[in-house]
């Protein structure tokens, strides 16, 4: 409503204030660094000792930065740790990376001294232009500072709640972790997660903002049963819980340390060598595959205890191993942020936003007639491959929806403007549901593959744009490494069919969901040929809508992340893809199919100095957009993915963020008045927020789009009914239902300063959340940024990491955090 005011969890902060903290640093002894650059292969040390710099990080949590440079402090840490202890822990890293033993190291390098010093923090960021070390340095203490004692959790219904938090560094982050919390015996446990993370704002570089950020720890509670319960590639995490047993002070409170595992070689063991040696040097007395196959034995042991945080990016079983699933009560999460601002007085809360959706201010929910670009009285054929009664089910539903009309001669037509029609096949799944030949990989792969190819080839009539809608069973009813899909659906693309998977209807499945499962199977197809929902005719049909972002994936064969720019074009009723290295506009469809003949040479590396990615985009890009410029004079509006900020396009970092310029130039005359450009953020920094109606805080879903005073919006969109919880469910009385939030979308209008224009600039990209066909609720992405997401999944060249195997979930809505793993208890 238009009455209700954002409140965003963050906090400004004056960093100059902490500048008279006082900090330790060491040197790394000059020994040690001739040591390290014997046989130093150009530029590159012989062993890499960043590994080793993250495991000191991730065991002593008050070391806040660690740096390699030679005119730098080495560690920079909040507080003293004992020096010996590390000097150990480094002595052992040199003697493994070197293949020998301490002992058998130079004397200078085991006799080298290690000497703490200490400083204000303002003198040294004077002394070595280093403001950067604040990042870490902040949350850390801010961490360290909440966890000192325990603290009473005072909830909306007026019950409170004692809990003990753990400060923890954990995959780079400063983290408050609560000790586990059940309700019942037989539940499972949780623990409540607190972040605090650093920031800038896009634009505004000053001041710092500080996000605080909230979730829940999973933790498992069945052991697995089989090694085939580990995901193969994906590590888990290890948290060793200390005491400080390396300092007298019996006060320190408790903090862990992050060690990583991983199945590999048909165990599961400690990922890296690293790992090892500080699993050895803390005392582990364990592998980690101990613990996950009899979990509730290491928790309940005293000296050590260990437990498993549970993930389902790790544990793959079909059953749920922790008892918990995912997702903090509101509650829960608002009473943490509410404990947050009282603790810490002392900090300014980021100005409140306000809504500037009125209710007036809507693209509606309209369906049909759906939009397309297709000719009049075009024909699309729809492959049903199922059983007989399947088939009959389906279009039984899409008539009883409206989705299709039967025509006088018995043929169907499909609820769009223009009219289309839709031919039906009947085919039998038979050998497309059948499992991959064991054992073989690759060559069952491709002798599906051929298969398929070989069975299009000897039709007639493939002339028509073809979809495929396949039932075939769930994941876990194949073998590992079996399981066709992945090999249908690129032998199906590669015989020129976009394809959709759905599970057999159950028995006692609800009609209700039999019924969605069918419908959304379908949509998906049509959004897959570019279909829109009538309501996007109430968008300026006028303006030509760019999409720009990169697909990312891991090629067969390589550990490195290589990257495939991706332009997308909608305008009036047509949607067209331009893939990297191509000049031409495809349709939807045409896209899918060609992206599986992509080759690994058709991708780019990282953006780096070292090589011409980023050149290589941007004049892409720029051929896109300029393209549109020549051959059209309409406006021209462009959805900017933030994380193309991380591929050195240094314009749409938050500190170089002009809201007055475009990020970038072009030769073209009308370029300034013609384009407008929108920054898209989903990433972590942007703040999580509640929503106050009329200012009164008060557990809602409510939705609108949110502008603070510095010019950033947030949109927040319609949750879809099927994952609404009761406002007031908590997570600690209701372990084992899902609860889901709506997230927030940060857009940033760039290129006017003109505050009315800004302001319907936002609006246009928050009503383009909700052009997918097949829910009238909002997607995370703005459509021209939706719809590449396709795209991965018919790229051959490409690992398929992280398949999805159900057809009707949500992704999107469904944010499961690789915060994963596995946590380890020490006590004296």
């Amino acid at each position: 409503m238009a009455n209700d005011v954002m409140e965003l969890f963050s906090f400004e902060v004056d960093t100059t204030v902490f500048e008279t903290e006082e900090v330790f640093y060491l040197h790394f002894p000059v020994s040690w660094r001739n040591f390290l650059e014997i046989d130093k292969d150009d530029y590159k040390l012989k062993w890499k000792p960043k590994n080793l710099g993250k495991k000191l990080q991730g065991v002593f949590s008050t070391i806040f930065h660690v740096s390699w440079k030679a005119n730098e402090p080495w560690l920079l840490a909040d507080k003293k740790v004992d020096s010996e202890i590390i000097k150990l822990i480094c002595l052992n890293w040199f003697a493994k990376e070197n293949d020998c033993t301490v002992k058998e190291l130079p004397f200078e390098i085991q006799n080298s001294p290690l000497i703490w010093q200490s400083s204000r923090m303002g003198d040294l960021y004077k002394e070595y232009k280093k403001d950067e070390w604040k990042y870490g340095w902040i949350p850390g203490l801010m961490a360290r500072k909440f966890a000192s004692e325990p603290r009473n959790l005072k909830l909306s219904n007026g019950t409170n709640r004692n809990l003990i938090f753990h400060h923890v560094y954990f995959n780079g982050n400063h983290e408050c972790m609560s000790k586990p919390v059940k309700n019942k015996e037989k539940s499972g446990a949780f623990s409540y997660v607190i972040r605090f993370s650093l920031k800038t704002r896009g634009g505004l570089p000053e001041p710092s903002i500080l996000n605080v950020s909230f979730c829940i720890r999973r933790i498992l509670q069945r052991g697995i049963k089989k090694l085939n319960d580990v995901h193969y590639k994906r590590k888990g995490s290890i948290l060793i819980s200390i005491k400080d047993p390396f300092t007298s002070d019996c006060l320190q409170p408790l903090s862990y340390a992050q060690l990583k595992y991983k199945k590999q070689s048909g165990q599961v063991a400690w990922a890296e060598g690293t790992d090892a040696l500080f699993a050895d040097l803390l005392g582990c007395p364990f592998q980690p595959e101990q613990v996950i196959k009899d979990p509730m034995v290491f928790m309940e042991s005293t000296n050590p205890s260990a437990f498993a945080v549970y993930s389902d990016l790790i544990f793959t079983s079909k059953y749920n191993l922790s008892k918990v699933v995912n997702g903090i009560g509101l509650p829960e999460k608002w009473a943490l942020f509410d404990l947050v601002k009282d603790i810490f007085e002392e900090l300014s809360p980021l100005k409140p936003c306000t809504n500037i959706l009125s209710r007036n201010d809507s693209i509606g929910n309209e369906r049909f007639p759906l939009r397309h670009s297709f000719a009049p009285g075009s024909i699309l054929r729809l492959e049903i491959w199922g059983e007989e009664d399947f088939y009959h089910q389906a279009i039984n539903t899409y008539l009883l929806q409206e989705i299709i009309f039967e025509n006088v001669d018995g043929t169907y037509r499909l609820n769009a403007e223009p009219a289309i029609n839709l031919e039906f096949v009947s085919r039998h799944t038979g050998k497309l549901a059948e499992a991959l030949d064991s054992g073989q990989d690759s060559k069952a792969y491709d002798k599906r593959v051929r298969w398929i190819e070989k069975m299009a080839a000897s039709e007639t009539g493939n002339d028509l744009p073809t979809m495929s809608l396949v039932e075939i069973g769930l994941k876990e009813n194949y073998e590992s490494g079996t399981d066709p899909k992945k090999a249908d659906r690129d032998g199906l693309a590669f015989a020129g069919r976009v394809s959709q998977f759905i599970y057999p209807l159950e028995h006692e499945e609800g009609e209700d969901k039999a019924k969605s499962r069918i419908v959304n199977s379908f949509f998906d197809l049509l959004m897959d040929h570019g279909f829109l929902p009538a309501r996007a005719s109430n968008l300026n049909e006028d303006t030509i809508y760019l999409g720009l972002g990169m697909i990312k994936g891991t090629p067969k064969g390589r550990k490195k992340e290589v990257f495939l720019p991706v332009v997308t074009r909608f305008h009036q009723n047509e949607v067209k893809i331009r893939l990297f290295g191509k000049n031409e506009w495809l349709s939807v469809n045409e896209a899918l199919l060609a992206s599986g003949k992509l080759t690994l040479s058709s991708l780019l590396d990282r953006a780096k100095k070292q090589n011409d990615s980023y050149k290589r985009y941007m004049s892409f890009f720029k051929r896109a957009i300029e393209n549109c410029l020549v051959e059209s004079e309409s406006d021209i509006v462009i959805l900017l993915d933030a994380k193309l900020r991380n591929q050195k396009w240094a314009e749409l970092t938050n500190p170089l963020l002009d809201y007055h310029k475009l990020p970038f130039t072009l030769e073209h005359p009308d370029a300034t008045e013609r384009i407008r450009v929108i920054r898209v953020n989903t990433t972590d920094d942007v703040s999580q927020y509640r929503i106050n109606p009329k200012g009164i805080v008060k557990e809602n879903r409510n939705k609108g789009l949110f502008k603070d005073t510095a010019g950033i919006y947030y949109s927040i969109g319609q949750r879809p009914d099927n994952m609404q919880s009761p406002l007031r469910k908590q997570k600690f009385e209701y372990p084992g239902e899902q609860i889901l939030h709506q997230r927030p979308v940060e857009f940033i209008p760039l290129g006017t300063a003109n505050q009315e224009e800004r302001d319907l600039l936002a609006t246009l990209t928050h009503h383009m959340r909700k052009l997918n066909i097949a829910y009238p609720f909002h997607t995370i992405l703005p459509y021209p940024l939706d719809i590449m997401k396709s795209i991965k999944k018919y790229m051959t060249v490409l690992v398929d990491e992280y398949e999805d195997n159900d057809p009707d979930v949500f992704e999107e809505w469904i944010y499961e955090d690789e915060n994963a793993q596995f946590a380890i208890s020490f006590s004296e």
